[in-house]
């Protein structure tokens, strides 16, 4: 179970990205911008906010710096930037989706 992330939804064809938060292992996607019936691709991110990744030495301190480095990705880029996974969505919408991680 996926503890907290992020959710997106790309459309294969027609249509416009939507997405949304994971809490403990579930997302909510409101109707009102929820994604339109179709084919999507999805991507699941989930940063580790534990870590404190060390920035450049000659940065001035401050989380405002541009070169700082992201946080760790917790997720395999395959479910992500190179993204396997995908869903269909009826006409009728669908409030049961589920995507298995594997590690």
């Amino acid at each position: 179970m996926l503890d907290r992330g992020t959710i997106e939804f790309h459309p294969l064809s027609n249509g416009t990205i939507t997405g949304g938060t994971i809490r403990d292992g579930r997302f909510d996607i409101p109707a009102a911008t929820g994604a339109l019936p179709g084919e999507y691709e999805v991507r699941i991110f989930s940063t580790n906010v534990d870590v404190d990744p060390m920035p450049p030495e000659d940065l001035p301190p401050g989380p405002e710096s541009e070169r700082r480095p992201l946080q760790p990705e917790r997720i395999p880029k395959r479910y992500n930037v190179e993204s396997e996974l995908t869903a269909d969505i009826p006409d009728q919408g669908t409030t049961e989706l589920a995507f298995q991680l594997d590690a």
